[in-house]
């Protein structure tokens, strides 16, 4: 691989063409015995690395044929849409002057400078104007335009430049929408001759839309905030402008379009080749902090798309399975309850019949407490069915006291006459 490095730093007075801190540099290279093309490298990378702007700039990289045909056109006709902010749009001034402004603008003005041509934009015209007059070769260079298979049959592409999402907007109220196949059947409004427009006509018909035709984005936004249309696609970066600018409260960015990004290159007339190859080299050169800064200018990006489908799945999931473990706690802790409850019934039946039991009881010592009919020769009770019972088995069933039999002396005397003196002289 060839590399050139330019240093100019002119003839020095010792006239062999350093400075003096190179020459001594040199010197100690020298007399180290370090290989001059190990002095060379290291030339190049402390030049490049320290100083910038010794560097190749975007002429070096050029070939002659290529430095000769900028020479041969200096000046180079754009043609640029009125109406695409952030992107690109023209401002016309009480005295009918006419300013070129948006992201491609700081583009433009660098591909001047590193080519050293002037970039000369025809004002006055409508995009769909400018196009026509790109297929007659009136109009050398688009700066920002999205490659299509019609375009391509006038326009040679550049690499994209540029790239957003496209994003699918609804009003507030609006049914959840999360993905294109949520829009079958329903009105949607798109930009004519544009390439969401292109894409959607041609390779979505099976959501049988109902496509309202638009002149610009600014129009779409409007159709679908006032209800003519119930969502419109474009680019996130042009819907965030016109919503910024338009201050419209009612829409929101309902989900990404899962359409490929917009991708946005610069179109040159197809008998420029050469032209092309020339903006290729300086647009891959064009630093990301470049980049950075011309983005930070032109575009503030609120893009919150609402809760996507699959959000909501798992919302739904988590949800679920949160009811269903506290189903199922509510299930053990009612059928422990459950359990509690019989085992409680159980207690509570067994205290009753013992309660029940005390209370016979008691009312049966009461009975024996009371007056207890009992016959005055024999000595049997009358119990409440009417069945005369010994005074002993009365008082056992209805008490805990046990008898024990024997003889009165009286009884003894009256019963055994003969023997009754001597048996109770014995117990005495």
């Amino acid at each position: 691989m060839k590399i050139g490095v330019i240093i100019g730093y002119g003839k020095s007075k010792s006239g062999n063409g350093f400075p003096p801190i190179l020459r001594q540099f040199r010197a100690f290279m020298h007399r180290s015995n370090i290989p001059g093309g190990f002095l060379f490298c290291a030339v190049f990378f402390v030049a490049v690395l320290c100083f910038p702007c010794f560097a190749l700039t975007s002429q070096d990289l050029l070939s002659a044929e290529e430095r000769q045909w900028l020479k041969d056109h200096p000046t180079i006709r754009l043609g640029v849409g009125v109406t695409f902010p952030p992107y690109q749009w023209v401002e016309r001034a009480n005295n009918n002057h006419f300013t070129f402004k948006g992201v491609v603008s700081d583009y433009v003005k660098i591909l001047e400078q590193r080519l050293g041509v002037n970039m000369e934009v025809v004002y006055g015209l409508t995009f769909q104007e400018a196009l026509e007059l790109g297929k007659n070769r009136e109009i050398d260079l688009f700066p920002c335009l999205a490659p299509t298979p019609e375009r391509s049959q006038f326009l040679l592409f550049t690499i994209p430049f540029i790239s957003y999402p496209s994003v699918i907007i609804t009003r507030e109220d609006a049914p959840f929408i999360g993905r294109l196949d949520d829009l079958k059947g329903r009105k949607v409004s798109l930009v004519k001759n544009q390439a969401i427009y292109s894409t959607i006509k041609n390779n979505f018909t099976h959501l049988n839309l109902d496509i309202i035709e638009s002149e610009n984005a600014e129009a779409d936004l409007k159709a679908v905030s006032f209800g003519r249309a119930d969502a419109c696609l474009m680019d996130l970066g042009v819907a965030s402008y016109f919503i910024q600018k338009l201050r419209i409260t009612n829409l929101k960015f309902a989900a990404p379009s899962e359409l490929e990004n917009v991708a946005l290159a610069m179109g040159v007339r197809d008998d420029w080749p050469l032209f092309q190859s020339i903006l290729q080299k300086v647009l891959v050169r064009i630093t990301n902090e470049e980049k950075d800064a011309i983005n930070q200018r032109w575009i503030q990006l609120k893009y919150d798309p609402g809760v996507s489908a699959s959000r909501i799945v798992r919302w739904a999931i988590g949800i679920g399975s949160i009811s269903l473990l506290i189903f199922f706690l509510l299930f053990l802790w009612n059928r422990s309850l459950r359990r509690e409850i019989r085992a409680r019934q159980v207690i509570e039946e067994e205290r009753q019949i013992l309660i029940t039991d005390l209370q016979r009881a008691l009312s049966e010592v009461k009975t024996l407490q009371g007056c207890l009919p009992i016959c005055s020769h024999c000595r049997k009770i009358r119990q409440d069915s009417g069945y005369w019972q010994k005074i002993e088995l009365y008082i056992q069933e209805h008490t805990n006291a046990q008898f024990s039999h024997g003889i009165c002396p009286d009884c003894m005397r009256e019963m055994y006459p003969d023997m009754a003196e001597k048996i109770l002289k014995k117990y005495e």
